[in-house]
């Protein structure tokens, strides 16, 4: 299945959705649906040659729907995995 979103503003009651040549013959199901906060995405920014990247930037902020609580519990589970690693190996 392909699928192709696009945003678009209705004039006079009227909407021009152009398809590719692939979809020209084909039945297509067409949704209209009432965008609203439309984010558009960002563009990618290309790492610079040289640099290793850890990709580890999209975890920024991935923790922010936590309640203070929640934050607390995680940071003392962490802590205590980490004090297993200060112990002595047989």
């Amino acid at each position: 299945m392909q699928v192709i979103r696009q945003y678009a503003v209705p004039q006079n009651g009227q909407l021009i959705i152009s398809v590719p040549p692939a979809f020209e013959g084909q039945q297509v199901e067409v949704q209209l649906l009432l965008a609203q906060d439309v984010v558009k995405p960002k563009a990618k920014k290309q790492p610079k040659k040289g640099k290793k990247t850890t990709g580890l930037g999209k975890l920024v902020g991935s923790l922010s729907h936590l309640t203070p609580e929640q934050n607390e519990k995680i940071d003392r589970e962490l802590e205590s995995i980490r004090n297993e690693w200060e112990r002595p190996i047989y």
